[in-house]
């Protein structure tokens, strides 16, 4: 019987489809046969398999999270982390792991707040790819930072050196030979083959991913186009498709949310990719992006230019025409085939999980170990 015990823990897997959600399943279907450890995936909703533990739990975009919201003058963001931490109260005392990853800061919290007040022994290891650092943690509590950008911030918080260590998000391998072309791609997904293929994938909103202004600026090219976005429905997405109804009429944009394991097909039947975010803790959909060869534009932020290098297109994406302008600049490029290799090869080489294994495998083997003994990577 294995010694240790891991929750490894997503409150909107089984609903949600961002990067914490991709990340979570990625990582436990890694390390789930692991000799040194018994890992759990610990979710909020869907079905379960073996290891896999459901916590009964509002969703954010439930009627009644939003009511309690606004009853309680709360997000409802934070009504569904308080309500997995109380259904995941019972599952602590039942499992009793030795350690717990995550990346839901309300959620770190809470969970801390309990360890002091219940005495109950188990250690957390906290990944950045939201982009922000927990108030709190212990001494012999972790801190997986994906980019070194959160650093200086960590340090502030009293984390300290041995606590950190840089390991960036990592992306399943894929075949570098695929069995269908662009074009046939293209009829498998109704896309329009006569026309620039332009693909984002985020959260269909206005305020982070920006899809407003990704359309706006579309719209502006000065050949034929075809626009896909795909992602979350938020609160914001009926007015992002009315814009493109508005902008394109209703044949030149694709705008749904797609299950994850489609997601490659839309990646490969794509001519460019773009995340109009102005800061991103990671931007894990550019890599994904860029591991299938499509040239990446993105805003110069920190963790962008440490992740992407000088691989990706950079414009101030803050300024009205700029997008339009780099797309229109890269467009003789998109069928560059040394550049396409050069980008996949980059991707694979950097972040691909035989790249990667050996960090992870190592955090979490020290997160489930007593001693504190890691060190930051920059």
């Amino acid at each position: 019987m294995k010694s240790s015990r891991i929750f490894l823990i997503g409150t909107g897997v089984g609903r949600d489809l961002r990067g914490f959600e991709s990340h979570i399943r990625d990582l436990f279907e890694k390390v789930k046969s692991e000799a040194n450890y018994e890992s759990f995936i610990v979710k909020g909703a869907g079905l379960t398999g073996n290891h896999e533990i459901l916590v009964p739990s509002l969703s954010r975009k439930s009627r009644l999270s939003k009511f309690i919201g606004i009853l309680f003058n709360r997000n409802p963001y934070i009504i569904q982390q308080l309500s997995f931490f109380l259904g995941l109260i019972p599952v602590l005392y039942r499992f009793k792991p030795n350690a717990l990853y995550l990346g839901e800061p309300a959620l770190f919290n809470y969970l801390y707040r309990w360890r002091n007040f219940s005495g109950m022994n188990f250690k957390m290891t906290f990944y950045t790819g939201g982009n922000t650092v927990p108030i709190k943690m212990q001494s012999d509590d972790f801190l997986q930072l994906v980019t070194p950008v959160l650093i200086p911030l960590a340090k502030q918080r009293g984390v300290a050196e041995n606590q950190m260590k840089v390991i960036p998000h990592f992306i399943n391998s894929i075949e570098m030979t695929e069995s269908l072309s662009k074009r046939d791609l293209r009829i498998k997904l109704n896309i329009p083959d006569n026309r620039l293929i332009i693909l984002s994938v985020g959260a269909i909103d206005s305020s982070i991913k920006r899809m407003d202004y990704l359309i706006d600026e579309v719209g502006n090219l000065s050949r034929p186009y075809f626009l896909i976005i795909l992602g979350e429905y938020e609160n914001e997405s009926s007015e992002i498709i009315k814009l493109a109804e508005q902008k394109f009429g209703k044949d030149n944009f694709y705008i749904d949310k797609v299950e994850r394991n489609k997601l490659s097909e839309y990646y490969r039947a794509s001519d460019i990719f773009v995340l109009a975010s102005l800061n991103e803790g990671f931007g894990l959909v550019t890599i994904e992006a860029m591991s299938h060869g499509l040239p990446v534009i993105v805003h110069p932020y920190a963790a962008a230019k440490y992740v992407l290098d000088e691989m990706a297109f950079y414009s101030d994406l803050s300024l009205k025409g700029n997008l339009t302008q780099l797309i229109e600049t890269i467009i003789p490029q998109i069928d560059d085939s040394n550049a396409i290799e050069v980008r996949k090869k980059y991707t694979i080489d950097r972040f691909s999980w035989n790249s990667l294994a050996e960090d992870y495998r190592q955090m979490l083997n020290d997160a489930t170990n007593s001693s504190t003994n890691q060190e930051v990577i920059s």
